[in-house]
């Protein structure tokens, strides 16, 4: 009996440490407002630091007068 057991809690625990976590460590999610790249076609790196300045409000697009997005303008203070 305790080895149905032990076999029982072994097979739980490690389904249940295999599982991959959603998040990214290093690439967030990018904003649907945000586009992978410029008029000209260079890709707009994303990364935990404009994921941050983006959610406090601190990234602006950059647009040219056809409204294509330049670059991104992140302000410091």
């Amino acid at each position: 009996m305790k080895r149905i057991i032990l076999y029982c809690v072994t097979a739980v625990v490690l389904t249940a440490c295999t599982g991959k976590s959603s998040v990214d460590p290093y690439h967030p999610v990018r904003p649907s407002d945000i586009p992978e790249t410029t008029c000209d076609g260079t890709p707009i790196e994303w990364n935990w630091q404009k994921q941050r300045a983006y959610n406090e409000g601190k990234i602006t697009l950059l647009r040219s007068k056809e409204g294509c997005v330049i670059g991104i303008v992140r302000k410091i203070k």
